[in-house]
């Protein structure tokens, strides 16, 4: 049975986390279901999905393909993830809107997380994926604003995070697009297209690392020099079969 509204797909994953019996937990959202995390209220919005347990895979349709139209959008953020996790994967999801950021990567380096098939439009925060170690810098408050740049240095290595075939398209973003600090961040078969920011399109930053595989960059538009940049003892591990145009 799928699941098509926030309320229930928050209560049937803290349900998960609760029990904690070590099984693998599916989570399918039904093909074209939009989660709207706006509310009525003034400046109010659904909280994010916090996943702080291991082995769970949130998917649209049974396939996980992007073209059955799983929409999140609004808010601030979508989903942290907190602490020491592995085998979380997304399959096919799009996140849209937010006015934050609506991926929190912020565990430990022994966390990981795998998004296959995914969507970023849209989105107007401070980026679209920020990976950083909130336990060994600064707690971060998923529902509430704050400032990429204003973070201090993570006094540890941030967890890994892997984008199979996702599209980050029209982004306009306070800082970058992906915003890596301290952590391993890895591209595959992916499309950053017409995103605009004040750092580059995936920047990586305090020992972080990022690799990017087989993936196009075009007519983004960003106020440093550089689509990706590595700065701060950063390292680009990899960078294979790329191709870039109208970048500026």
């Amino acid at each position: 049975e799928c699941i098509s509204d926030w309320t229930s797909l928050t209560s049937e994953v803290i349900l998960s986390i609760a029990l904690n019996t070590g099984d693998s937990h599916i989570f399918t959202l039904c093909p074209e279901a939009i989660f709207l995390l706006e509310t009525n209220s003034v400046n109010n919005s659904l909280k994010p999905i916090i996943i702080r347990t291991s082995k769970i895979l949130i998917r649209c349709g049974d396939d996980g393909a992007l073209e059955n139209k799983c929409l999140i959008v609004g808010g601030r953020s979508h989903f942290k993830i907190s602490g020491s996790v592995k085998d979380v994967s997304f399959e096919g999801i799009t996140f849209a809107g937010s006015k934050g950021t609506p991926i929190l990567a912020t565990g430990d380096a022994n966390s990981k997380v795998e998004f296959k098939n995914c969507a970023f439009l849209d989105n107007t925060g401070e980026a679209a994926m920020l990976v950083y170690n909130e336990k060994k810098g600064i707690l971060l408050d998923a529902s509430g604003a704050f400032s990429i740049s204003g973070l201090v240095a993570p006094k540890a290595p941030s967890m890994s995070v892997i984008c199979t075939g996702c599209v980050f398209a029209e982004n306009k973003v306070k800082d970058g697009t992906v915003m890596n600090l301290g952590g391993k961040i890895t591209f595959m078969r992916s499309v950053f297209i017409a995103n605009n920011g004040i750092a580059g399109v995936i920047t990586s930053s305090h020992d972080g690392d990022v690799s990017i595989e087989e993936s196009c960059f075009i007519k983004n538009t960003i106020a440093v020099a550089g689509v990706v940049i590595v700065d701060e003892g950063g390292h680009l591990t990899t960078n294979k079969d790329n191709f870039g145009d109208g970048n500026k």
